[in-house]
């Protein structure tokens, strides 16, 4: 028997042969019997059935003209003891079965001691859907009933003939591509969409059914129809989105031909939900009635078809959002009078994002409520939090009110209410109801004779300030100063602004700031609008000015008065009231404890809120106040002297500010001498953070808010243990609260996006002379009435009640139906050796980077290439010799030039794009294709990429992934792979094995036991590029020569160390017996003066501690192969040999499996000669800083233990414990810390950013 395969099964086959150890595509139930059921006549029942179905003894095989089925023998079930039940089971799911040499079905009966017997029935998913193991299920009872009954299954060839037999496909075809003409992007309910996991985060309940039943009677639909619209409505609500794609699996059993066939003919089609505004929960529930209908009357047309009509075949792009699994199988099986027998299902298949499973149990009166998602883009957290919510929205479906708006329906449970009102904005905290003026005149009655100010040369006290401000005051009282008026002040930076600004409030007015280095027709606008009384544009002759009265202003009158930018082009003033900036600056000072031996840094534009707390905190505290030069702001080489020798203690830097800071060598210097830096103004990059912990190395404070809020609203300590993420704004100040609310204007619950509106003491008075904006964003709160400040700005509750910045509501960049950060992109550009500063824009919908630096766009695309996916890499590069700022020091993207029209070509450039243009034109029967053109584009599939792959080997020479043709499609994306292949004979087994070069610190890292350094090459994207690494090599790979110690191996590897690198900066790392390799030559490093700058222990353990143990075996050699490649022993099929380890190897497409005899042979060898000196070597002494990287899961080795290493170690001595087992320590994963950990040592402090993994 070699029939082809169903189109269904090619999806699955080829979908598995892309990810050849990914479990998820295994299929699972168990069933549990009580001890009425035989478990001998069940077994027989079980063989009689397998010998007549076509699934249960199908195998695969690929041959020349692709894939076929074959028939593989299919024995009984196994019988078998076991102890846990789960345990088993779980075991079994965890491993993928290779798609040929192995049986694709298992079925057991398993046996525990306490007498009962599981039923466990496990397939691939290429062979049965949930239909077919229903069917085969039911089939296997009746047998049991009664032995005599017939098993009459159509066959697989059956299924086959029908598929061609689809008279109405071009109909099915056009009602889908009308159904989803225009519709967006699906939304879905995470902000992270990832791969496909190897396996499922799941959660499961079961809920009394009568509510829901009750609400399919009230509707006047199926239950199941109310399962579609209840995932609908929560997606709907969770995400504000009015139209839903949903993914609809319909089990594609249409006609009589696929009712009959035990097989995997279930097909995942979209439905599409519109949910205009003012739609009901009526609406919505008829709505999906409506579409469910319809797509059955169409579902014969598969999902792999309408993929590729949509064009989003090898793009990444989804067709569908959640999907919803309705499961319409008994959960008991019949197995005869007074038999219980108990369906529990297991595994369906992968969920690459989020999956619904519901099924109604009529003889428990039960909804079965399953949610199986992707572990990589929801946090247990996170999916807790939605299948809860969802689970109470199932729960309560009787009682929804039909002719309620679906946008009103509530999600949220009590508990994450009672969080996101009352315990997180828990912020109640005594504050003097007074003014900023009393606090700076009392501050000076403390301290008359300190230091008040420092600018230029110049410095003045307390008292000699407060002295020359009255008098100002006086003047400004004679000219109409007092409470509720404004004065404006258009002074530069130095002794006299703070004069005059001081002079202002005991006046009794409020300052209008005013920047000069503004245009001056905004500053007439800004004039001719706010009517300030007086403007100050120098202090006048203040000797024998009159005393005036001066008339106190009022904690609610206004303290200052800033301009920002309008949407309409029109700057609006935000008018500040006393008790909001008093509020902010004794919630500053009690966070931040400022002395009156401080000394802070004034260096924001005033026209800036930031500049508020910079003039006036140090002045309500007997601190000094060091005022930088009028555009000193701009100079980071003059800043970091300035700070330097004024001994400031604490300053502001909006981040990108902080960037070109942290850049100037000389901002090094400033570590010993400042305090605190505080942040805000944009949102803080991590890399940003983890730079400046690494260059100024103290404390470091994220803040965020508005000007309409007093500067700042929430604040957020930022510390270099920090876990890798975003960095949050935190939490709110005293007095004040955050609500995050969705378009309805309800919370949100922690984890979803909401617009961040705030309540409480710093909120302004309003926008002046603007009484209809002011009503349109300062309004009374759904809660208690209270006036909020709706910002525009985007952000989620984190699960500890942190805030993270999510960007702004009308702020979303698109690119190819994909979502993109901009500062993604940026952050990475600035790693780049050339790079100093960049900025990302979208200019006619393509990506424009602009860079001041060195980079053609070849240049971009090959260092943007490894680190992010294809639409992320801009389509131009704009070279620019300084990004523009806004005068308050933020980029300003408006300013950013348009790039000159590019030069695109349509034919391949390289040899190496000729090259793949051509055999892709043979493959597809067409033209030559350009070097932007997508394979899939021009007509290839899934068959067709595996010819290319193996034309590509055939004609070129080099093996390039199957993954590798979906992961960059394009002829150009190709070619770039061409180099690298896996090594032929001879190649890449030098004893030095370069892997990067570059010009900045040296990384070497040793072979493990097989002596082979091919393992390492994952950590690459997670080293700063200037960072070259090495691997070492075992010679002996090439053959058989002395014995030699460890002392004397780790001298060879020293020499050819120093061939490329005769001196330091080294860093040294191994993994297994290569760490205790590293140890040695970093000893010797050292001893002989060079500047190892870090040891990295992978997982590796001092001599001693192995010493007494036995020398390994063959089948340890073999292992030591299969763990370089980082494959399980589990992948294994049999005892573990080199034969059977490489075959393996092969079928995991590895490039280790591409070894020649020689090289393989030799490995046993190897690794019985490392093992052998390392139980022999003696220790020395290395001074120095190391890292060990534990791996933590559990182990057979007990006894090792990573401080044994203490005594061969003098210096800081880290442990780093990582989630895996001792060969998960080359995993992607796990690479991926251990780069990051050694980046932290080797990389320059040259403000290039860090890897951003």
């Amino acid at each position: 028997m070699r029939s082809p395969l169903t189109i269904p099964q090619q999806a699955l086959w080829f979908a598995q042969l892309l990810d050849p150890a990914n479990p998820g595509y295994l299929c699972a139930h168990r069933i549990d019997l009580d001890d009425t059921v035989d478990p001998d006549r069940l077994a027989a029942a079980i063989r009689q059935v397998t010998a007549a179905t076509d699934a249960l003894h199908t195998g695969f095989a690929a041959t020349g003209d692709g894939v076929r089925r074959i028939r593989v023998p299919a024995g009984g079930p196994e019988r078998v003891r076991v102890a846990d039940v789960d345990e088993w089971i779980a075991a079994d799911l965890e491993r993928a079965i290779p798609l040929t040499g192995e049986p694709l079905v298992r079925q057991a009966l398993l046996h525990t001691g306490d007498g009962r017997t599981v039923w466990y029935f496990r397939a691939h998913h290429l062979l049965l859907d949930g239909y077919g193991f229903a069917m085969v299920t039911k089939q296997i009872a009746a047998v049991y009933r009664n032995p005599a009954t017939v098993t009459d299954f159509r066959t697989h060839d059956d299924l086959v003939a029908a598929e061609h037999d689809y008279p109405a496909r071009d109909q099915d075809r056009a009602y889908w591509l009308a159904r989803l003409d225009g519709a967006p992007e699906p939304v879905t309910l995470t902000k992270r969409p990832a791969p496909l996991a190897h396996h499922n985060a799941r959660r499961h309940i079961e809920l009394p059914a009568d509510e829901f039943l009750a609400a399919a009677d009230r509707f006047g639909v199926t239950w199941a129809e109310v399962a579609y619209a209840i995932t609908a409505l929560y997606l709907h609500r969770i995400t504000g989105a009015t139209d839903l794609i949903l993914g609809a699996p319909l089990s594609g059993r249409l006609g009589t031909v696929a009712a009959a066939v035990p097989s995997s003919v279930v097909n995942v089609l979209p439905l599409r939900l519109p949910v205009p505004p003012g739609s009901t929960v009526r609406d919505l529930v008829a709505a999906v009635r409506t579409e469910l209908r319809a797509s059955a009357r169409h579902q014969r047309y598969r999902y792999e078809w309408l993929q590729r009509d949509l064009g989003l075949v090898g793009t990444g792009r989804r067709m569908f959002g959640p999907q919803i699994n309705i499961k319409p199988f008994p959960r008991t099986v019949d197995l005869g009078p007074g038999a219980g027998a108990r369906v529990h299902y297991l595994a369906t298949g992968p969920a690459d994002d989020f999956e619904v499973t519901v099924g109604w149990d009529a003889d428990t009166g039960r909804i079965d409520l399953t949610v199986d998602a992707n572990p990589d883009a929801y946090s247990p957290a996170e999916l807790d939090g939605h299948f809860t919510r969802l689970a109470a929205l199932f729960g309560r479906a009787g009682t929804l009110d039909p002719d309620t708006p679906a946008a009103t329906v509530d999600v949220l449970t009590d508990a994450e209410r009672e969080l996101v009102l009352h315990t997180w904005n828990d912020t109640a905290h005594d504050v003097p109801d007074t003014t900023l003026t009393r606090l700076l005149v009392a501050q000076a009655a403390r301290t008359p004779r300190s230091a008040a100010v420092r600018a230029q040369g110049q410095q003045i006290s307390y008292e000699q300030l407060h002295a020359r401000a009255e008098r100002l005051a006086w003047w400004l009282t004679a000219r109409g100063a007092g409470p509720g008026r404004l004065v404006a002040v258009a002074l530069p930076r130095g002794v006299d602004l703070m004069v005059a600004l001081l002079g202002v409030l005991r006046s009794g007015a409020g300052y209008l700031p005013l920047d000069l280095s503004y245009p001056a027709d905004r500053l007439a606008f800004m004039v001719e609008d706010a009517r300030p009384v007086v403007v100050l544009r120098e202090i006048p002759e203040l000797d024998g000015v009159p005393r005036e009265v001066l008339e106190e202003a009022g904690p609610d009158d206004p303290a200052y008065a800033i301009y920002t930018s309008g949407s309409t082009g029109r700057p609006k003033g935000v008018l500040v009231p006393h008790r909001g900036i008093v509020n902010r600056l004794l919630w500053m000072q009690h966070e931040y404890g400022l002395t009156g031996g401080e000394r802070v840094l004034q260096k924001t534009p005033s026209g800036f809120d930031v500049s508020v707390w910079e003039f006036f905190w140090p002045l309500i505290t007997g601190a000094t106040l060091v005022m930088a030069k009028p555009e000193g702001h701009r100079d980071p080489a003059y800043l970091a002297g300035l700070i330097v020798d004024e001994k400031v203690t604490t300053c502001h830097f909006v981040p990108s500010m902080l960037r070109v800071f942290l850049a100037e060598p000389s901002a090094a210097d400033t570590a010993g001498t400042l305090r605190r830096v505080i942040c805000s103004g944009e949102e803080l990059p991590e890399d940003l953070a983890r730079i400046f912990h690494r260059v100024v190395g103290c404390e470091l404070h994220n803040l965020y808010g508005p000007t309409e809020a007093s500067v700042d609203v929430t604040y957020w300590p930022c510390s270099p243990q920090d876990p890798p993420g975003p960095v949050p704004i935190g939490r709110p100040v005293w007095n004040t609260r955050i609500h995050l609310l969705d378009a309805g204007g309800r919370p949100v619950p922690p984890g979803v996006p909401g617009e961040l509106h705030i309540a409480g003491r710093q909120l302004a008075t309003g926008y002046l002379n603007r009484p209809e904006l002011t009503a349109e964003r300062f309004r009374p709160g759904p809660f208690d009435g209270t006036r909020l400040y709706r910002t525009g700005d985007l952000a989620l509750w984190r699960p500890d009640g942190a805030i993270e910045f999510l960007g702004r509501t009308d702020g979303q960049v698109k690119i190819r139906g994909f979502r993109v950060e901009l500062g993604e992109i940026e952050a990475v550009l600035t790693e780049h050796p050339t790079v100093a500063r960049a900025a990302v824009a979208v200019v006619s919908g393509r990506l424009v980077a602009y860079v001041v630096g060195s980079l053609t766009v070849a240049e971009c695309r090959d260092h943007l290439a490894p680190r992010l996916p294809e639409h992320m890499i801009p389509a131009t590069v704009v070279p620019m010799t300084d990004l523009p700022l806004t005068p308050s020091g933020k980029l300003d993207r408006r300013a950013l030039p348009a790039p000159a029209p590019a030069a695109t070509g349509d034919v391949p450039r390289t040899p190496a794009e000729n090259a793949i243009a051509e055999l892709v034109a043979e493959v597809l029967g067409g033209e030559r294709p350009g070097p932007h053109d997508n394979f899939f584009e021009l007509g290839g599939h899934s068959l067709h990429a595996a010819t290319l792959v193996q034309r590509i080997r055939a004609e070129l020479g080099v093996v390039v992934p199957l993954a590798a043709v979906f992961g960059t499609p394009t002829v150009a994306g190709l070619a770039a792979r061409l180099t690298g292949g896996p090594a032929s004979a001879g190649e890449g087994l030098d004893v030095l094995l370069p892997l990067r070069q570059a010009d900045g610190a040296a990384l070497f890292l040793v072979h493990p036991a097989g002596g082979l350094s091919w393992c390492y090459t994952g950590i690459l994207p997670h080293l700063d590029p200037s960072i070259a690494v090495y691997g070492l090599q075992s010679r002996a790979l090439a053959g058989p020569g002395p014995d030699m110690s460890l002392v004397d191996t780790a001298a060879d590897y020293l020499r050819e160390i120093r061939k490329v690198r005769p001196q330091g900066p080294y860093g040294i790392a191994g993994w297994s017996v290569g760490g205790v390799l590293a140890q040695e030559i970093a000893a010797a490093l050292a001893a002989d003066g060079e500047q190892v700058r870090v040891l990295g222990l992978l997982d590796a353990y001092p001599s001693d501690q192995w010493r007494d143990l036995p020398a390994p075996t063959a089948a340890d050699a073999s292992r030591a192969l299969l763990f370089m490649a980082g494959q399980q022993e589990s992948s294994v099929a049999g005892p573990l040999t080199t034969a059977s380890v490489v075959d393996a190897l092969r079928k995991a497409d590895s490039p280790l499996a591409e070894l020649g005899e020689q090289v393989l042979s030799a490995i046993p060898a190897v690794v019985a000669g490392n093992a052998r000196m390392m139980r022999d070597h003696e220790h020395r002494l290395f001074v120095g800083d190391t890292v060990m990287f534990v791996a933590a899961a559990p182990r057979a080795e007990d006894w090792l233990d990573a401080g044994g290493w203490r005594p061969y170690l003098d210096g800081d001595f880290t442990i780093v414990d990582l989630d895996c087992t001792h060969p998960g320590m080359v995993s992607p994963a796990s690479l991926a810390v251990v780069g990051r950990e050694l980046n932290r040592y080797l990389a320059e402090n040259d403000g290039e950013a860090e890897p951003v993994s």
